[in-house]
């Protein structure tokens, strides 16, 4: 019984996603959607990471720009070096930022559809202040955790005989794993906000909703690729086929 207990646990704590790649370097996309031709992306030492079209940057910052009219905010916008395809927004020293890594990017410029809604989606995230909802929340999913995990040592010690050394490590784990269980449901539940109020906003700017439908699958696809996803209630972001 606490042998089971203790592999199911490890074993599901620690079959999450690894955390995103991280930003290397960073460009102002808005400052390159001005004037006309190419810009080289370069580096800090004068090496050229990737050239694009000025007016590709335009086509993103003005998806970014309507969005933005009926978001009431207004972020910086920056292209990100990096090989994930992703996206993702918050704030930057108060000041609302919208990052795009290059492969989005890239994906965007050949499809307005999915660009309106991934922004628009991104726009939700600081829309309805998703970070600092989670902030404020943190607080007591660590004391739903901890409550969880203390009940879980209580028992395995006095009902199970388990020996406190090995039920203490059984009841800290347990408190990650509920962590775990409860903040990806919050999470789970702002990318369904965001996803909604995303696809408005592409509508009402005159994009492609099925834009969406394209990206998720695409999002699919990349999925199906990598068989070792953790179970979806433990995954950040609903399963693609639901978002779809």
């Amino acid at each position: 019984m606490k042998s089971f207990l203790r592999v199911l646990i490890i074993t599901l704590l620690f079959s999450s996603p690894l955390n995103s790649e991280q930003p290397k370097n960073t460009w102002d996309l808005r400052a390159i959607s001005t004037g006309s031709g190419s810009v080289n992306l370069n580096y800090p030492d004068g090496r050229t990471y990737a050239v694009i079209q000025r007016s590709d940057a335009k086509k993103i910052v003005e998806i970014l720009d309507k969005i933005s009219v009926h978001s009431g905010i207004y972020p910086q916008i920056f292209l990100n070096e990096s090989n994930a395809l992703n996206a993702f927004a918050g704030p930057i020293n108060g000041a609302p930022t919208v990052w795009i890594n290059k492969p989005m990017f890239d994906i965007f410029v050949k499809d307005l559809g999915i660009a309106a809604h991934i922004l628009g989606h991104e726009m939700g995230h600081l829309y309805f202040d998703h970070s600092g909802n989670r902030n404020n929340v943190t607080p007591v999913f660590n004391i739903v955790s901890n409550i969880a995990g203390n009940i879980l040592q209580t028992t395995l010690t006095k009902k199970y005989g388990v020996p406190q050394i090995i039920s203490q490590e059984i009841g800290r784990e347990a408190k990650d794993f509920t962590s775990k269980v409860v903040t990806t449901a919050y999470t789970r539940d702002n990318e369904r906000e965001a996803d909604r109020i995303g696809l408005e906003w592409a509508i009402k700017n005159g994009y492609d909703p099925y834009g969406a439908v394209r990206g998720f699958e695409m999002l699919n696809e990349i999925r199906k690729r990598n068989p070792n996803q953790p179970p979806a209630f433990l995954q950040s972001h609903p399963i693609p086929q639901e978002r779809i």
